[in-house]
């Protein structure tokens, strides 16, 4: 085998080099490194598949949909690609060279692609397949890749809140449970295809330190030193999995490793609402009825329930379902607007039913210059550039926000509440009937992973804003020798 790609959601060096992680540790030290830094916006995985910026494909971790309606999707997959010309994933190159691809539970790749060897589509980009066990047809090909997983109790992904897990001995036994199927199952599809190339990606790690990040980094702090039962149980999970992956190394035996993540983490202890500013700098209107109470009230129970029973909910009620999802400012007499899970700021224009302002970029420049001025911003570490104009011209600019706000990666957008506050969740863990969501104590952070060990190959400038350097990689690394012959 030539290439092993180690994909680990949510990856990221200081929790590997602060855990009983041998393996991992020992890749960074003898492999080559590359420092690159994410903006969040762009999805990590699909920067590293298609060698492109979402700029260029769409595929951001949230986004208008831009039909006209206030409205905002986190729906990306494969299919979003299609008509796209100018983006080909790494697996169609390869597999149009001639090299035995096998590629396993890369997020957004739904429907799984035709491939010269095996493809297990990875959930994720909205995907309402979250957090369950069972896996749909469309995810594998060839398509009895899909009866052979069930046989060998392949699990599709795990997360906490979707699966209703509310004991901590439960959460840590079913994760690793997925991560010990997940690494036999690639492995004994790699031997049977005979690849050349693959890449597997990891959830589990993304999944603890979403919700434990603050017990993670104390006990990082500590050098190590478990102080409690949770504390023991974190260290046993991260050095499990260093075992997994140091065993799928030694069994498929690559020339090279490149160990790579979508993202790395960041402590989650600061949350902020941009339209706060926005109505104090009088470019929106604020709701003032109680409505807005009450939809902050049912935001907060929903957020709450399990998927599946919000979902149901949004079927039966869609009256309420509607009357939640309003935003709490009067859109129509709102120039401008922010939104939850981006850092940017959207002009109330024809995206979202509204007017483009004759002079869109004086609007645009007036509330960079109010917000550079806000003193709340300033103390937050907050400051705000002009963004959509940057990019005139790419393909995906309808999504863009016209305003950027450079942040602290501590701190995560939230359309409710004050301008900033502190993370309530952003503390030891107590008891899962504390836990509002997957993202608990931990956040996005940006600094991913990428560091290729084995033979270095000829590659020209790669780029060192982002992950597409990841693609240019993975190619370089394929085209040191040719393919085999058929």
């Amino acid at each position: 085998m030539k290439l092993l790609v180690l994909g680990i959601d949510g990856g990221d060096e200081r929790i590997i080099r602060g855990m009983p992680m041998p393996f991992l540790q020992g890749l960074l030290q003898t492999g080559t490194r590359h420092d690159v830094t994410l903006d969040l916006f762009s999805r990590g995985w699909a920067e590293t598949f298609t060698g492109h910026h979402g700029h260029d494909t769409g595929a951001f971790y949230n986004r208008p949909t831009g039909d006209g309606r206030f409205a905002f999707t986190q729906h990306f997959n494969l299919d979003s690609l299609r008509g796209n010309a100018a983006v080909k994933t790494v697996w169609d190159v390869l597999s149009e060279q001639g090299w035995r691809v096998g590629v396993m539970n890369v997020p957004t790749t739904m429907p799984a692609p035709k491939v010269n060897g095996f493809f297990v589509s990875g959930v994720g980009g909205g995907s309402d397949k979250s957090g369950g066990n069972a896996i749909p047809p469309e995810a594998c090909f060839p398509a009895e890749t899909a009866r052979l997983l069930q046989e060998r109790d392949y699990v599709l992904d795990i997360r906490r809140g979707a699966s209703a897990i509310d004991e901590m001995d439960e959460f840590f036994s079913r994760i690793r449970h997925m991560e010990e199927r997940r690494t036999d199952n690639f492995a004994h599809l790699g031997e049977l295809h005979k690849i050349d190339f693959g890449f597997v990606a990891y959830m589990g790690i993304a999944r603890v330190s979403y919700l434990l990040m603050a017990d993670i980094l104390r006990l990082i702090e500590r050098g190590g030193r478990a102080e409690s039962d949770l504390d023991r149980k974190i260290l046993a999970f991260f050095a499990y999995n260093d075992e997994l992956f140091k065993g799928l190394s030694q069994r498929l035996a690559p020339q090279h490793v490149l160990l790579v993540s979508d993202h790395g983490m960041a402590p989650y202890e600061h949350q902020v609402n941009l339209n706060v500013f926005l109505q104090e700098a009088g470019f929106q209107q604020r709701d003032e009825s109680t409505a807005g109470v009450i939809k902050g009230v049912g935001k907060a129970i929903k957020g709450m329930l399990p998927k599946k029973m919000r979902k149901s909910i949004g079927r039966k009620m869609p009256s309420v379902r509607d009357f939640v999802a309003k935003p709490e400012f009067v859109l129509e007499r709102s120039a401008a607007f922010g939104t939850g899970y981006l850092s940017g700021i959207y002009l109330n224009d024809p995206r979202f039913g509204g007017k483009t302002p004759a002079d869109a970029d004086r609007v645009v420049d007036r509330i960079v210059g109010a917000f550079n001025s806000y003193d709340p911003a300033r103390a937050a570490g907050l400051s705000a550039r002009p963004y959509a104009r940057e990019f005139k011209g790419c393909r995906a600019h309808v999504f863009l926000p016209d305003i950027w706000i450079d942040h602290p990666e501590t701190v995560f957008f939230n359309p409710t509440g004050p301008f900033i506050r502190g993370n309530p969740q952003y503390r030891p863990f107590t008891s899962f009937a504390d836990v509002v969501h997957d993202m608990n104590s931990g956040i996005k952070g940006r600094k991913p992973l990428l560091c290729l060990t084995g033979p270095v190959p000829r590659v020209g400038p790669l780029p060192k804003e982002n992950l597409t350097a990841a693609y240019g990689l993975m190619l370089a690394c394929m085209a040191q020798d040719p393919p085999p012959k058929p």
